[in-house]
């Protein structure tokens, strides 16, 4: 949750740091001039990055190149092994290393699991949820 509120205001938290630095220059250096144009050169570049991080939400993620597995995305599988990187993966007939996304809860080994993306040859799954 807290990692969801920080990709929110991510564009706020740069402007509110940027003032934070600006400040902290003109504190440290005992020059007021000079945090004063820290903060008027600084705000604009971190409002104008945060637009920037807006304008690129809307657009939509952005689908890595697969290769030659490409096939293999929007399949179903089953975690048959945990590992400290990730998890190994049954799908078919050929078991795969994977891993999950940043912050997605690990399944228990025979949970189903589906393939989002491949990246350099080790799968990018996501848990399906059981049906209710």
């Amino acid at each position: 949750m807290l990692a969801a509120l920080l990709r929110r205001f991510r564009w706020l938290l740069l402007a509110v740091g940027t003032c934070a630095f600006a400040f902290g220059v003109g504190y440290v250096t005992e020059d007021a001039a000079l945090g004063m144009l820290m903060l008027l050169s600084g705000l604009p570049l971190a409002l104008a990055v945060g637009a920037y991080w807006r304008l690129m939400q809307g657009l939509g993620p952005r689908q890595p190149y697969a290769g030659p597995y490409a096939h293999l995305i929007g399949q179903s599988g089953v975690v048959i092994d945990h590992v400290a990187a990730g998890v190994w993966v049954r799908l078919a007939e050929e078991e795969w290393p994977a891993r999950l996304p940043p912050f997605a809860p690990r399944p228990p080994v025979g949970a189903s699991v589906q393939v989002e993306t491949v990246a350099d040859d080790i799968l990018i799954v996501r848990p399906i949820a059981p049906p209710a």
